[in-house]
């Protein structure tokens, strides 16, 4: 970049760049029919428009509301790249299943899994971040990255955590596609990184146009008072912490734990959310109370009532408390027959209260 005097007196920079084996310009990618699934169910309009927007992108975001069909514009890009090898990176293990199980079917292959011990690759290969974070110097992470050639990450917006971006920084391939419901909504670090990991919205698809399409029904909000604790029993069985200030937890509380660190470091150990969500939500008896009341509320005036939990042990939790008003509790390792039977149970209001981990397209 060298700089020259204009005729009027200003500074001038002229700047001349040639690259060399730059790649060629991207084919156009034809609109994505609705019929393009293996499944026999037809895509809906704003998922084909956001499946063909990524595509023809070749990198970048999809930024797809809650009901849009993430999963289904996953198996789009998998078919769509039939040629090539496909890694799909995610955080949950329960979403981990739920998507063998919806991509397998929707693209007619199996599905490669990578999830703690077991590694088994295929064309189209689903894998844990946490486990490829710990195999990140192997080589058979090395080998997977090489031979990937198009890499999808489900809930990008956790792309700048440091399991995440160290795994997404070794595989080098060129088509990359970052999907969430909300991707650039914390600080401007994090969504740098998760841009510079992946480029720029390619495609946004609204909660506008998935309500017009039907998937996304109208609340209908009902207000009613349930029993609270009240503060003499609060006093003589407190909840184990509060889960909306888990940053601020007592000193005290790190008396008896047993950890070869600085007491500051072992007072940030057990402040994680995942510590306050468990002793806050799961174990404190005031909110499962408070969840039964709710729910005795809702059989009685004969509204079924689905609660979905992240985690196994908090879904045992509640299933023990509400059993006695017909609760059922389901996650992924029900057989399928299982699941199906129960929900059609629940939609035909023979079953009043489902709890179940993410393993239903609700």
């Amino acid at each position: 970049l060298l700089p020259s005097l204009s005729t009027t007196g200003e500074d001038r920079y002229d700047l001349e760049v040639e690259i060399e084996g730059a790649p060629p310009p991207a084919p156009v990618v034809e609109p994505i029919p609705k019929n393009y699934l293996d499944d026999g169910k037809d895509l809906y309009s704003w998922q084909c428009r956001g499946a063909t927007e990524l595509l023809q992108a070749e990198r970048g975001i999809g930024k797809v509301t809650m009901r849009g069909g993430k999963t289904r514009m996953m198996s789009v890009i998998c078919k769509y790249h039939a040629d090539k090898r496909v890694l799909i990176l995610i955080n949950s293990s329960d979403v981990f299943w739920q998507l063998i199980e919806n991509i397998g079917a929707q693209i007619g292959e199996r599905i490669g899994i990578i999830q703690g011990p077991k590694w088994k690759e295929e064309r189209v290969t689903i894998a844990m971040i946490q486990t490829l974070y710990k195999h990140k110097y192997d080589k058979d992470f090395e080998s997977l990255a090489d031979r990937t050639g198009v890499l999808v990450l489900d809930e990008c917006q956790n792309s700048s955590a440091k399991s995440s971006r160290k795994v997404l920084e070794r595989i080098p391939t060129r088509f990359r596609f970052f999907l969430s419901g909300t991707p650039l909504e914390y600080d401007d670090y994090r969504n740098l990184v998760c841009i510079g990991l992946s480029g720029e919205i390619a495609t946004t698809v609204t909660t506008g146009e998935v309500k017009k399409g039907g998937k996304i029904s109208i609340p209908h909000i009902i207000y009613h008072t349930i029993p609270t604790a009240s503060q003499e029993e609060l006093k003589l069985n407190p909840p184990p912490c509060n889960p909306f200030k888990y940053r601020h937890v007592s000193e005290e509380l790190a008396h008896g734990i047993q950890l070869r660190l600085h007491r500051k470091l072992a007072l940030e150990k057990i402040a994680y959310f995942n510590w306050a969500f468990l002793n806050g939500v799961e174990d404190n008896p005031h909110v499962v109370a408070a969840i039964k009341a709710d729910c005795e509320w809702y059989v009685e005036h004969g509204l079924p009532t689905l609660i979905q939990v992240d985690t196994t042990r908090h879904g045992m939790k509640l299933f023990a408390a509400l059993e006695t008003l017909g609760a059922v509790f389901l996650n992924r390792k029900d057989k399928v027959q299982v699941r199906n039977s129960e929900r059609k149970a629940f939609d035909e209001r023979r079953r009043p209260i489902l709890i179940a981990t993410p393993i239903f397209n609700i």
